[in-house]
């Protein structure tokens, strides 16, 4: 079983957490890690019904990427060659960096 630890990230102070943004922000904060289906559903905290519900949406709008097959298993990880996901790492990082900086008024 993958653990992964959880914190608030800026992802999710900002646009709370749905399943929707709980797998996006497990693929953001672990980009070149694969996951399986299963994998995937318990990094993020939701359940693998609620996964295969947003499955077919986050392959549309290009989030995920087919990585490889083991066994019965295919794995699938974010895919940073994606223009919408390329801007959802880049809108974090700049959350991040406006955390550890904030504006002094």
């Amino acid at each position: 079983m993958l653990k992964v630890e959880k914190h608030e990230t800026p992802i999710r102070e900002i646009f709370g957490n749905s399943p929707k943004v709980k797998v996006l922000d497990t693929l953001i904060e672990n980009p070149k890690l694969d996951y399986s289906k299963k994998e995937l559903a318990e990094a993020a905290g939701i359940s693998k019904s609620t996964l295969y519900k947003l499955w077919d949406e986050l392959e549309e709008e290009g989030i995920v990427v087919e990585t490889r097959k083991i066994g019965n298993a295919t794995l699938f990880k974010l895919n940073e060659d994606s223009k919408i996901v390329r801007e959802l790492v880049r809108f974090e990082k700049r959350l991040l960096r406006s955390k550890e900086n904030p504006v002094k008024a």
